[in-house]
């Protein structure tokens, strides 16, 4: 409901808790049984929940409560849960339509990793200055290394630093959307970015154009389409940037794509992707078996 009304989707996981006779206490929150990874947390005892941003989907977490009284007395709780699985929606202030493109799986019974790719709208508000990340330091637990920017370079000055700060390596690209992936003059632009994203160096990236929507949309498809996602998932990735809007959810805007790949070989719409962008592209085979290793579990 909340993507049907144009609202964001994210939802913070509530950490619910429960503290009696202690003055302070802290959560050890972490993916690693021994905690070694754990994040901390302070814990207000008087309070009975905190929200925690951003946690992976279908991912099992371990936790350790250590509560601690007037006397320096402390017991510990420990504990796990598992989240929903479930879309990653992605909570980054300023921006919108941010989520994780991981978790669905393959026609191989494979799963896309989380954390490695975060899609959304631009964030240095260049085109829309609505968008705007408010806190570098929000996007700090991510560990961005590339601003993957498929917008058109006539926006930049020559000082331009990326908004996720001076040491994300920032990259343009002029990304063609829909049927436009399929004119001569943009063949270069589309071998150079798959170049790029079978390039392990340049992850984790947040991938985005102005709105996140159709040049990002018409990438992840393809994107999506090498690694053997189902066409069922691609388009629900597709549509959940606007299921408030016919044109996405009933597919018109993506309806050139399919249009254009119609004339490739292959029984599926992985059969025919894979087709057009190692015939026509220029894809070679060892770049999508690059993309393979990188994305899939």
């Amino acid at each position: 409901e909340a993507i049907r009304s144009a609202q964001t989707p994210y939802r913070p996981f509530v950490f619910d808790y429960k503290i009696t006779n202690a003055d302070t206490a802290v959560l050890l929150l972490g993916e690693k049984e021994d905690l070694s990874d754990g994040v901390r947390y302070e814990l207000d005892v008087q309070k009975e929940s905190l929200s925690v941003d951003n946690l992976k989907t279908g991912m099992q977490y371990y936790f350790r409560v250590t509560a601690t009284n007037g006397d320096g007395e402390k017991k510990e709780t420990n504990g796990s849960f598992r989240t929903a699985d479930t879309n990653r929606f992605v909570n980054l202030p300023g921006l919108y339509n941010t989520r994780d493109i991981g978790g669905y799986e393959t026609a191989d019974h494979k799963r896309i990793k989380e954390g490695l790719l975060i899609r959304g709208t631009e964030a240095d508000g260049l085109m829309e200055n609505r968008y705007y990340l408010e806190n570098p330091e929000d996007a700090e637990p991510f560990g961005f290394v590339c601003d993957f920017d498929l917008r058109n370079s006539d926006i930049f000055n020559a000082n331009y630093v990326s908004r996720f700060g001076p040491n994300v390596t920032h990259k343009f690209y002029a990304s063609p959307q829909y049927g436009g992936i399929f004119a001569k003059d943009e063949e270069e632009t589309l071998r150079r970015i798959f170049t790029d994203l079978a390039d392990r160096n340049n992850y984790p990236m947040y991938f985005h154009c102005t709105y996140g929507a159709d040049r990002t949309g018409t990438i992840i498809f393809l994107l999506q389409g090498l690694l053997g996602v189902s066409e069922e998932d691609m388009l629900t990735e597709y549509k959940l940037t606007g299921f408030w809007s016919p044109e996405y959810v009933e597919g018109k805007k993506i309806q050139p794509v399919y249009s254009g790949l119609a004339g490739m070989p292959g029984k599926t719409i992985n059969e025919r992707i894979r087709n057009y962008m190692v015939n026509v592209i220029g894809i070679t085979e060892k770049q999508i078996e690059q993309l393979r290793a990188i994305f899939l579990e």
